[in-house]
Protein backbone atom coordinates (compact mmCIF):
# COMPACT_ATOMS: atom_id res chain seq x y z
CA UNK A 1 0.00 0.00 0.00
CA UNK A 2 1.98 3.33 -1.11
CA UNK A 3 2.21 6.46 1.11
CA UNK A 4 -1.15 8.89 0.92
CA UNK A 5 -4.51 8.63 -0.21
CA UNK A 6 -4.26 9.42 -4.04
CA UNK A 7 -6.99 6.99 -4.68
CA UNK A 8 -9.33 8.70 -2.06
CA UNK A 9 -10.63 5.74 -0.67
CA UNK A 10 -14.60 5.97 0.61
CA UNK A 11 -13.85 3.28 3.29
CA UNK A 12 -10.64 3.16 5.40
CA UNK A 13 -8.09 1.06 4.16
CA UNK A 14 -5.78 0.11 6.48
CA UNK A 15 -2.28 -1.66 5.98
CA UNK A 16 -0.14 -3.29 9.09
CA UNK A 17 3.56 -5.35 8.64
CA UNK A 18 6.60 -5.90 10.79
CA UNK A 19 9.90 -7.53 9.49
CA UNK A 20 13.62 -8.81 10.62
CA UNK A 21 16.42 -8.95 9.46
CA UNK A 22 20.31 -10.13 10.64
CA UNK A 23 22.97 -10.63 9.06
CA UNK A 24 27.14 -11.28 10.30
CA UNK A 25 28.98 -8.45 8.99
CA UNK A 26 33.38 -7.87 8.34
CA UNK A 27 34.66 -4.35 7.87
CA UNK A 28 35.25 -5.97 4.46
CA UNK A 29 31.78 -6.70 3.75
CA UNK A 30 31.07 -2.78 3.84
CA UNK A 31 30.21 -1.00 0.74
CA UNK A 32 32.26 2.01 -0.26
CA UNK A 33 31.33 5.28 1.19
CA UNK A 34 29.89 7.17 -1.90
CA UNK A 35 28.42 3.85 -3.67
CA UNK A 36 24.69 4.37 -4.54
CA UNK A 37 23.83 0.96 -2.79
CA UNK A 38 25.43 2.00 0.09
CA UNK A 39 24.00 0.47 3.29
CA UNK A 40 26.63 0.98 5.87
CA UNK A 41 26.61 0.18 9.37
CA UNK A 42 26.65 3.62 11.44
CA UNK A 43 26.57 4.60 14.46
CA UNK A 44 23.61 7.04 15.01
CA UNK A 45 25.88 9.88 15.24
CA UNK A 46 26.91 8.86 11.41
CA UNK A 47 29.88 7.49 12.27
CA UNK A 48 30.62 3.73 10.45
CA UNK A 49 31.39 1.30 12.97
CA UNK A 50 33.86 -0.45 10.53
CA UNK A 51 35.56 3.12 10.28
CA UNK A 52 39.45 3.38 11.65
CA UNK A 53 39.45 4.98 14.80
CA UNK A 54 35.09 4.90 15.55
CA UNK A 55 35.56 4.42 18.83
CA UNK A 56 39.40 6.06 19.73
CA UNK A 57 42.80 6.04 18.56
CA UNK A 58 43.89 3.08 17.05
CA UNK A 59 40.76 0.98 17.24
CA UNK A 60 38.67 -0.25 14.39
CA UNK A 61 35.66 -3.04 14.13
CA UNK A 62 36.38 -6.06 12.25
CA UNK A 63 33.29 -7.80 12.84
CA UNK A 64 29.87 -7.91 14.15
CA UNK A 65 25.89 -9.11 14.19
CA UNK A 66 23.55 -7.03 12.90
CA UNK A 67 20.07 -7.45 13.55
CA UNK A 68 16.77 -5.13 12.97
CA UNK A 69 12.84 -5.37 13.67
CA UNK A 70 10.11 -3.20 12.52
CA UNK A 71 6.50 -2.82 12.90
CA UNK A 72 4.88 -0.65 10.40
CA UNK A 73 0.82 0.21 10.22
CA UNK A 74 -1.38 3.36 8.53
CA UNK A 75 -4.60 4.18 7.16
CA UNK A 76 -5.94 6.01 4.75
CA UNK A 77 -9.38 7.25 3.89
CA UNK A 78 -11.08 10.34 1.75
CA UNK A 79 -7.63 11.80 0.69
CA UNK A 80 -5.79 11.74 3.75
CA UNK A 81 -3.14 9.47 5.27
CA UNK A 82 -1.31 8.52 8.40
CA UNK A 83 1.49 5.99 8.82
CA UNK A 84 3.88 4.96 11.20
CA UNK A 85 6.84 2.91 11.79
CA UNK A 86 8.95 1.83 15.09
CA UNK A 87 12.38 -0.04 14.59
CA UNK A 88 14.37 -1.38 17.19
CA UNK A 89 18.56 -2.07 15.78
CA UNK A 90 21.06 -4.28 17.53
CA UNK A 91 25.07 -4.42 17.08
CA UNK A 92 26.50 -7.30 18.46
CA UNK A 93 29.21 -9.20 18.72
CA UNK A 94 31.74 -6.33 18.41
CA UNK A 95 34.85 -7.57 17.72
CA UNK A 96 38.42 -5.32 17.04
CA UNK A 97 41.52 -3.94 17.47
CA UNK A 98 42.39 -1.85 20.02
CA UNK A 99 39.93 -0.71 23.42
CA UNK A 100 36.77 -0.73 21.63
CA UNK A 101 34.27 0.40 24.86
CA UNK A 102 31.58 -1.26 23.52
CA UNK A 103 30.00 -5.42 22.56
CA UNK A 104 27.06 -4.72 22.15
CA UNK A 105 25.03 -1.45 20.85
CA UNK A 106 21.08 -0.75 20.90
CA UNK A 107 19.20 1.75 19.03
CA UNK A 108 15.47 2.56 18.29
CA UNK A 109 13.17 5.10 16.79
CA UNK A 110 10.23 5.69 14.64
CA UNK A 111 8.77 7.80 11.29
CA UNK A 112 5.72 9.23 10.61
CA UNK A 113 4.05 10.70 7.99
CA UNK A 114 0.49 12.33 7.19
CA UNK A 115 -0.57 13.73 3.97
CA UNK A 116 -3.82 14.91 2.72
CA UNK A 117 -4.96 15.29 -1.03
CA UNK A 118 -5.49 18.95 -1.69
CA UNK A 119 -6.29 18.33 -4.83
CA UNK A 120 -7.73 14.96 -5.67
CA UNK A 121 -5.05 13.08 -7.91
CA UNK A 122 -3.42 16.25 -8.56
CA UNK A 123 -1.82 18.18 -5.46
CA UNK A 124 -0.86 16.13 -1.92
CA UNK A 125 0.65 18.11 1.00
CA UNK A 126 2.82 15.94 3.16
CA UNK A 127 4.85 16.21 6.87
CA UNK A 128 7.20 13.54 7.90
CA UNK A 129 8.70 13.09 11.23
CA UNK A 130 11.73 10.82 12.45
CA UNK A 131 13.40 10.22 15.43
CA UNK A 132 16.69 7.60 16.54
CA UNK A 133 17.35 7.16 20.34
CA UNK A 134 20.61 6.03 20.26
CA UNK A 135 23.66 5.30 22.30
CA UNK A 136 25.82 8.04 20.34
CA UNK A 137 23.12 10.64 19.38
CA UNK A 138 19.73 11.31 19.16
CA UNK A 139 19.06 12.88 15.60
CA UNK A 140 15.27 13.57 14.33
CA UNK A 141 14.29 15.25 10.80
CA UNK A 142 11.22 16.71 9.70
CA UNK A 143 9.60 16.98 6.54
CA UNK A 144 6.93 19.10 4.57
CA UNK A 145 6.69 19.10 1.10
CA UNK A 146 3.62 18.61 -1.96
CA UNK A 147 3.72 16.14 -4.38
CA UNK A 148 2.07 17.36 -8.06
CA UNK A 149 1.16 14.77 -9.98
CA UNK A 150 0.68 16.54 -13.54
CA UNK A 151 -0.79 13.37 -15.43
CA UNK A 152 -3.53 13.00 -13.03
CA UNK A 153 -1.63 9.12 -12.31
CA UNK A 154 1.26 8.01 -9.89
CA UNK A 155 3.67 7.06 -13.28
CA UNK A 156 5.55 10.92 -12.85
CA UNK A 157 5.12 13.60 -10.18
CA UNK A 158 6.88 16.53 -9.33
CA UNK A 159 8.17 16.57 -5.72
CA UNK A 160 9.33 19.94 -4.05
CA UNK A 161 9.98 19.62 -0.15
CA UNK A 162 12.39 21.24 3.04
CA UNK A 163 13.72 18.65 5.69
CA UNK A 164 14.79 20.35 8.71
CA UNK A 165 17.59 17.94 9.59
CA UNK A 166 18.90 17.33 13.16
CA UNK A 167 22.68 15.48 13.33
CA UNK A 168 21.84 13.43 10.39
CA UNK A 169 23.10 10.17 11.25
CA UNK A 170 23.83 9.37 6.89
CA UNK A 171 24.57 10.86 4.13
CA UNK A 172 25.90 9.88 0.60
CA UNK A 173 25.64 10.61 -2.87
CA UNK A 174 21.95 9.83 -3.23
CA UNK A 175 20.73 11.50 -0.52
CA UNK A 176 21.55 15.25 -0.47
CA UNK A 177 22.94 15.47 3.71
CA UNK A 178 26.07 15.61 4.81
CA UNK A 179 26.79 13.41 7.81
CA UNK A 180 25.81 15.32 11.19
CA UNK A 181 24.50 18.05 9.10
CA UNK A 182 21.75 20.69 11.16
CA UNK A 183 19.82 23.09 9.37
CA UNK A 184 16.97 23.22 6.24
CA UNK A 185 17.45 21.62 3.40
CA UNK A 186 15.79 22.66 0.11
CA UNK A 187 14.89 20.46 -2.37
CA UNK A 188 12.91 19.20 -5.65
CA UNK A 189 12.48 15.81 -7.20
CA UNK A 190 11.22 14.84 -10.42
CA UNK A 191 10.30 11.26 -10.16
CA UNK A 192 8.82 8.34 -12.32
CA UNK A 193 7.28 5.14 -11.00
CA UNK A 194 6.87 1.94 -13.52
Amino acid sequence: MPYGDFEHHDKIAFAFGNSYTTSSETNQSQAGANSPENSQIRLSDGTSLFSINAFGAGTQVLSAQYQMSAINGGFKIKGFSLDGEIFSRWVSKVKGIGPIPVSNLFDNGFTAQASYMLIPRSLQFYTTYSYINGQYGKPDQQVFGINYFPFKNRTFRINPDVSIEHRSPVGYLSYPVAIGATGPIYMVNFELYY
